[in-house]
């Protein structure tokens, strides 16, 4: 898509001056969302470990060979046939092995005469062992058959086990297990699509200034725009390709969380933690003006895409920081580093996202992490466009610190 611009001036009215600034965000879009590496990365992702989840989830149904199973009960435990299709009695053990070698049964289990004591089964089979349902349907008809003779209510409790678990920190409310797994499962990998989401939206936004600069194209634009009217064009590109790519995950997460709940009893009826998806969203927005302007600023400042990958390669590391203290955020959540990691701004949602499901994180924490987030946000954009301007006209060669320093220190 060619760049098509007519003079401008600083002075000109607020709508043309907006109006250019949604032409930017709208080019730095759609030149990133029809790269390859773009599509490989949004939708080939998520579809590979789904697909993976679904061969896997393939690969466990049908394992073993799908047939009837017999039993033979020598401790004569069994007192009623079982409801199960495919569940066959046999009187003896030379009975079902015949069955067996005739190929009538997949396999057949033998109720030794001392199960009560010592509660060994015993499985036949040749080739392959019987499928997972119908061993699950075995187990389940035994242990039926061991609490025959209780009231419905016991039977209920004993095959139910302590029946429904409710988990209780101080300072939080109550919350069933699986209310538990997903509140702690949940905000860790919204911390790590949030994370690949940043790093991945902020790489095609280094390459399009460092492509411009050395291509020239930056010149072009600087007789139409304004410094700021560019840096905030494209962080606003950035923010629309990182909104694509996190609506396209989540819609597949939670796909696959639909589809792994009919398959896994943990991932059934699980509650949404609203408050950290509220989170979420207060974090989301001033994060990327924070990543996007500092991209802007790295690929103004270098002299060629190689030079600015290793130092955002190096800066975007601080985004990821959070994950090499995971076990920390097991063991002690409440820790002062974890505090201070949760008031730094690159790394304050990814650690919040890390400790939410592990500890009662205060609310001041939370706020103040916001507040200094916004405030780093605001900082860069009006650092940004200084160096965007310093730089964008330093054709093949770099700026030092001490330029730097000098061009977030000049005004106008």
């Amino acid at each position: 898509m060619p760049w098509t611009w007519n003079c401008l001036s600083a002075t000109d009215k607020p709508t043309v001056a907006t109006s250019r600034l949604w032409l930017v965000a709208r080019y730095e879009y759609l030149k990133a969302v029809r790269r390859r590496t773009f599509l490989l990365m949004t939708l080939g992702l998520p579809v590979l470990i789904v697909g993976v989840m679904a061969i896997a989830i393939a690969t466990t149904e049908r394992a073993g060979a799908e047939g009837d199973v017999g039993y033979v009960d020598l401790a004569g435990i069994v007192s009623t046939p079982s409801p199960v299709a495919g569940l066959l009695p046999y009187p003896s053990d030379d009975g079902a092995r015949s069955a067996l070698e005739a190929g009538g049964i997949e396999g057949y289990y033998v109720i030794p005469e001392d199960y009560l004591v010592g509660g060994k089964v015993e499985l036949f089979f040749l080739s392959r062992s019987p499928s997972d349902r119908m061993q699950q349907a075995f187990a389940d008809f035994l242990s039926q058959q061991l609490v025959a003779g209780l009231s419905p209510e016991e039977q209920e409790r004993v095959l139910g086990g302590p029946g429904q678990v409710v988990s209780q920190q101080l300072g939080k409310e109550a919350q069933s297990e699986p209310a538990s797994v997903v509140r702690f499962l949940l905000p860790v990998a919204v911390g790590f699509l949030f994370v690949f989401a940043v790093m991945s939206s902020a790489g095609y936004l280094l390459q399009a200034v460092t492509d411009e600069k050395e291509n020239r194209t930056i010149e072009v634009m600087a007789t139409s725009l304004t410094a700021r009217q560019l840096m905030v064009g494209k962080s606003l590109g950035l923010i629309g390709i990182a909104l694509t790519q996190v609506l396209v995950w989540a819609v597949m997460a939670v796909a696959a969380l639909v589809i792994a709940g009919n398959y896994f009893e943990p991932l059934r009826n699980l509650s949404v933690p609203w408050a950290f998806l509220g989170v979420t969203a207060l974090f989301f927005i001033p994060a990327f003006v924070l990543e996007g302007g500092i991209m802007v600023a790295i690929g103004a400042a270098v002299a060629d895409l190689r030079q600015g990958q290793q130092i955002s390669g190096f800066l975007q590391f601080l985004f990821l920081l959070p994950v090499f203290f995971f076990a920390l955020v097991l063991t002690n959540p409440d820790s002062v580093l974890l505090v201070l990691l949760t008031l730094f701004p690159p790394t304050s949602f990814f650690t919040i996202a890390l400790r939410w499901g592990a500890t009662a994180i205060p609310w001041w924490q939370v706020a103040l992490a916001w507040a200094l987030l916004v405030a780093s946000a605001v900082a860069v954009l009006q650092v940004a466009p200084r160096v965007f301007r310093r730089g964008m006209l330093r054709y093949g060669q770099h700026m030092r610190l001490s330029g730097l320093l000098e061009a977030a220190r000049s005004r106008g």
